[in-house]
């Protein structure tokens, strides 16, 4: 006899006909090969009996089928299913076997054939599903079409561009004019009577019709804007009366004045003055020197010696020299930020003062060559000092501290400390013998960088000109005027005033230049004020009003201070950068002056 036995493969819920396998004849293990063997009537009995046994489960298996059917048709597939959204057709999971594998069975198998018909037979398509099978052939179904729920679709697209494609008129709804849309212009209503172009451009070439020439109307260019213009414009012959000229009559009758006085009119002296300003047109470098930041420099009529000091060098930060040109380099007292030198006819004195050192920002000399520390009255950064002799007492004044911006001292050698009328930082300070009153100047502070005192000790705070940067300050006896220059400003770098309360603003030559010293000469009655900056670092005036600018040499030297000297007749400025001296080339000496 023949024993049968089934296992499941593949689609885990289908039987298929190949899943029966023959093992065993007569209680003998034939395996899978039964190829050759002859099967008897007890064999066919037992086949049907087996087939029977399975055809009892058939209609359980068809339940398990038609439920698993359903699930594909109808239900979503889980997120976490392999398949992923995807059909399969039905031949994927059924394989259905023909019959004449298993020769002899047809009638006996065709219940199953018929349960499976009708099983398929059953399955329904619609537009719910989106599957329709062809069961023409009950053994063989094929799935024709396959087409999932939109809403079961997954990853489609945000939007669907067409492809190029054309429409008829027809074809438009909602065209508007004549129910289809409009065939020609004259057909549409509401039309604009004007179409103003958005903002374009054409090349010059696209334009037709265009004029041979173009007469300008009238306009005019900015200078900067005009290209190719000659270097320079030579004027043609022409001649001017003495009115078109400005200020040529003044001219005329100033220079006969001059002649006047030269030729007997006046003293020699008026006769220098008229050409002061041709004498401090002439400076020369003195060169040759020790390459120091030279600050400051004062002259002695009493010991006929130019003393000048400075920020830098070691144990050489004082020269003197005797005209101006031969300089000798002496020890000074101690290697200070030196920023300050004057003499007091009075005590026979030297007095320089410095921004930097411990307690030792005094030091003084009684003849420029051998000097001595002094204690100062506190380590202020020290700026400027000024002898006074009608009050017999040196006034020094700083730029930092607290309210003790001042130091005063009877004889240069013990100083004290004096209340400041503002912890600006004041830069300069002089004496005016005529008005009896020392003025002091700030380079910074609010509408109050000038302040004045009569004695030093006790100070008053003026309203300045302009809150320039005001770097020093003179008087002249002769015009009565304090004048002070600056290193800040927009053509106002000069401010003057008659009694150091009220003060003017004047209007200089360069405003690009930082004036930073300015002095009188007497005997010439001139103001002459020096530059850090700019060209031609040099400019006079004969009354601290009128400015003129001169030539200087165009070496690049910055000129921190300027004096004069009587004796002389000479202008000496010191340079804080480079190993330089300047000095007018003025051939006044003591016979003349």
């Amino acid at each position: 006899m023949y024993y049968f036995e089934y296992e499941v493969i593949g689609v885990p819920f289908l039987f298929e006909w190949a899943d029966f396998q023959l093992t065993q004849k007569d209680d003998i293990g034939i395996g899978r090969d039964f190829s050759g063997w002859i099967l008897d009537d007890g064999d066919y009995t037992e086949l049907v009996n087996a087939i029977n046994e399975v055809a009892e489960s058939v209609s359980d298996e068809l339940a398990l089928l038609n439920s698993r059917i359903n699930n594909l048709l109808y239900d979503p597939i889980p997120d976490t299913s392999a398949m992923d959204g995807r059909r399969l057709y039905i031949h994927q999971f059924v394989e259905v076997l023909s019959t004449d594998q298993v020769d002899g069975l047809e009638q006996r198998l065709a219940f199953f054939t018929n349960a499976l018909s009708e099983k398929l037979s059953n399955i329904f398509a619609s537009e719910l599903t989106g599957i329709t099978i062809d069961k023409s052939d009950p053994i063989n179904p094929v799935i024709i079409a396959n087409k999932p729920l939109w809403t079961e679709v997954r990853e489609k697209p945000d939007d669907y561009n067409p492809t190029p494609h054309t429409h008829t008129k027809a074809e438009i709804t909602d065209l508007g004019e004549s129910g289809g849309g409009a065939s020609s212009w004259d057909e549409l209503t509401g039309k604009p009577t004007v179409f103003p172009p958005s903002a374009h451009g054409h090349d010059w070439n696209d334009i037709n019709g265009k004029p041979t020439s173009f007469t300008p109307i009238l306009h005019g260019h900015d200078w900067d804007e005009v290209t190719g213009k000659p270097t320079s414009f030579p004027p043609e012959v022409h001649s001017h009366s003495q009115s078109n000229i400005i200020g040529l009559l003044d001219t005329i009758a100033n220079l006969q004045d001059q002649i006047d006085t030269l030729s007997g009119g006046g003293s020699t002296s008026e006769a220098i003055k008229a050409f002061a300003g041709w004498f401090a047109d002439h400076w020369i470098i003195r060169s040759g020197l020790v390459d120091n930041n030279w600050y400051s420099v004062c002259w002695s009529p009493e010991r006929e010696i130019f003393v000048a000091v400075a920020a830098s060098g070691t144990g050489n930060r004082v020269m003197t020299s005797p005209d101006g040109i031969t300089w000798t380099i002496r020890t000074s007292a101690a290697d200070n930020g030196w920023y300050s030198v004057c003499w007091s006819p009075k005590r026979g004195i030297f007095v320089a003062v410095s921004y930097n050192g411990t307690g030792n920002r005094v030091m003084t000399s009684p003849d420029g060559i051998t000097w001595t520390i002094r204690t100062s009255a506190a380590d202020n950064n020290w700026y400027s000092v000024c002898w006074s002799e009608e009050n017999e007492i040196f006034v020094a004044v700083a730029a930092s501290g607290t309210g003790n911006r001042v130091m005063t001292s009877p004889d240069g050698i013990t100083w004290t400390s004096q209340v400041s009328a503002a912890d600006n930082s004041w830069y300069s300070v002089c004496w005016s013998p005529k008005r009896g009153i020392f003025v002091a100047v700030s380079s910074d502070g609010t509408g109050n960088r000038v302040m004045t005192s009569p004695d030093g000790i006790t100070w008053t705070i003026r309203t300045s000109a302009a809150d320039n940067s005001w770097k020093s300050v003179c008087w002249s006896e002769e015009k009565e005027i304090f004048v002070a220059v600056s290193i800040s400003g927009i053509g106002n770098r000069v401010m003057t005033s008659p009694d150091g309360i009220t003060w003017t603003s004047r209007i200089t030559p360069n405003v690009g230049n930082s004036w930073q010293s300015v002095c009188y000469g007497p005997k010439l009655g001139i103001f002459v004020a020096v530059s850090i900056s700019g060209s031609d670092k040099v400019m006079t005036s004969p009354d601290g009003i009128n400015w003129t600018q001169r030539a200087t040499p165009t070496d690049g030297s910055s000129w921190y201070s300027v004096c004069w000297s009587p004796k002389l007749g000479t202008f000496v400025a010191v340079c804080h950068i480079g190993n330089k001296v300047m000095t007018t080339r003025t051939g006044l000496g003591a016979g003349h002056l």
